[in-house]
């Protein structure tokens, strides 16, 4: 862990060296970054390494997805860098899918872009990663560019603010009520995460996470379903409900 006054005072080669990690296998990011300082907060200093990242061009833009290893199902390989494995152990992919069928999908993948799929696991599901694989594999070579580049703008970020000791900004679920309704059950991927009695009216907050996981959502209003999928993974995401526990 560091600090960004630490950082803003450290040698171009201490600065470097105190990131290393942020990027996968790419000291040369915070290298090329540590220039810019000082910098006023976490966001300047992400700002300023994705700056770094993209003025390297699409040669080494591809070379940096390349330095990065596919998903796997099962056990971690010992090659996996220690923030990639942290991230994929917290999303056991092989409940879900054998790892056979994760490698084929891995392997069409890189075939069609020339890199592997790269996605910010802390903001998905594990069934929403696998969603998100086979809606990537099937987009066009143009349009997967800027989604890899928003994809390791997520996952540097969190790497950042777990680096600098700073929390992740959250997302929450709110219902907002406009009739009876006695009980409010929340389902995550067929699962249930929270329950509650509902106010007598207004609005509740059902469920906070920092970052909030995108996936299949489904909200019980006595009973009856009302599915969603959130758009965000921070800030709120509000469900009017109009009627007596209506979907």
């Amino acid at each position: 862990m560091t600090t960004l006054a630490a950082l803003n005072a450290a040698s171009a080669g201490g600065f470097a060296s105190a990131l290393d990690g942020i990027f996968e296998r790419a000291p040369w990011v915070a290298a090329d970054a540590a220039a810019a300082r000082p910098f006023a907060d976490a966001s300047a200093l992400h700002t300023a390494l994705m700056r770094a990242l993209e003025n390297a061009g699409e040669a080494a833009f591809r070379a940096f997805l390349n330095g990065h290893e596919p998903l796997v199902a099962g056990p971690l390989p010992d090659s996996l860098t220690a923030s990639s494995r942290l991230e994929q152990g917290d999303l056991p992919l092989g409940a879900l899918i054998g790892a056979d069928a994760l490698a084929a999908l891995n392997a069409a993948y890189r075939q069609r872009f020339g890199f592997p799929f790269v996605v910010a696991l802390r903001r998905r599901t594990a069934a929403d990663v696998l969603r998100e694989l086979h809606r990537r594999l099937a987009a066009e070579p143009a349009a997967e560019w800027p989604q890899a580049l928003a994809e390791v703008g997520h996952v540097t970020r969190f790497r950042l603010l777990a680096r600098l000791g700073e929390p992740v900004p959250g997302g929450s679920i709110r219902v907002e009520l406009a009739g009876p309704v006695r009980a409010l059950v929340l389902e995550r991927e067929g699962q249930v995460i929270a329950r509650m009695a509902a106010p007598a009216g207004g609005g509740v907050t059902l469920w906070r996470e920092a970052p909030l996981r995108l996936g299949a959502y489904r909200l019980l209003a006595d009973g009856r379903p009302h599915d969603f999928r959130p758009e965000q993974a921070e800030g709120e995401t509000v469900l009017p409900l109009r009627g007596p526990a209506s979907g």
